[in-house]
């Protein structure tokens, strides 16, 4: 089969739409907590992986109940909540000014009995703020599952559609077979793997496949 090698910057963008969030069996319950089900007047966390799908399923929870995304937080400071608000990776605010309009925007929600989503990596920020890591810790925590073949089968679909690259069944079998089962892992082979096709000015085959696993081996054993 032939194949269109496609340069990097056409790659699709991702909507993060409902229409584009697949449920399956390993992350229907958590969808439903979080998305379907009515909720208590309660800050909300959900913990997951990198790449594990926290923005795209906090995406889905903001456009169903007409959330707020917010973002530089430190133009937030005096923020006044009037909806729900959702703010993705909160892990990765590093300067106490963000992590003081985090409290704010936290404290505000509860008082406006607004709800707060907060996706994260890590509740541990007791280095940065005290308070912020105990109210963290006493908010409702929602964890990413690991996926199941059935998920992990339409992710690598899906972004092999992002790099507009057609491959055979084939292709999509040998990476749910041999790359680590974790969303982040599939996220970052099929990425190799459109880089090696372009370096090469070749199409992604078995053979390339099995040449990137290689790579990615002996990555993993020089760390």
């Amino acid at each position: 089969m032939r194949q269109l090698i496609l340069i990097d910057n056409q790659i699709r963008q991702n909507t993060y739409s409902a229409a584009d969030y697949f449920v399956s069996e390993s992350n229907l319950s958590i969808y439903k907590s979080l998305v379907e089900t009515p909720f208590s007047q309660k800050p909300i966390v959900l913990k997951g992986h990198s790449k594990s799908g926290k923005t795209h399923i906090g995406r889905v929870w903001a456009s169903k109940h007409g959330a707020d995304i917010l973002s530089n937080l430190t133009e937030q400071t005096h923020f006044a909540i009037h909806n729900h608000c959702f703010i993705d990776d909160i892990d990765k605010l590093t300067t106490q000014e963000e992590i003081e309009a985090l409290l704010h925007i936290y404290n505000g929600a509860i008082e406006s009995g607004k709800i707060l989503l907060m996706t994260t990596r890590s509740l541990d920020f007791s280095d940065v703020l005290p308070d912020l890591s105990s109210r963290l810790r006493s908010s409702i925590t929602y964890s990413i599952p690991p996926p199941d073949d059935e998920l992990l089968r339409v992710v690598i679909r899906k972004q092999f559609y992002l790099y507009q690259t057609r491959v055979s069944e084939k292709i999509v079998d040998l990476v749910l077979q041999r790359v680590d089962r974790s969303l982040e892992a599939v996220v970052d082979f099929v990425a190799l793997l459109n880089r090696e096709a372009l370096h090469k000015g070749k199409p992604i085959s078995a053979r390339l496949f099995h040449e990137a696993s290689a790579c990615v081996s002996k990555q993993k054993q020089s760390q």
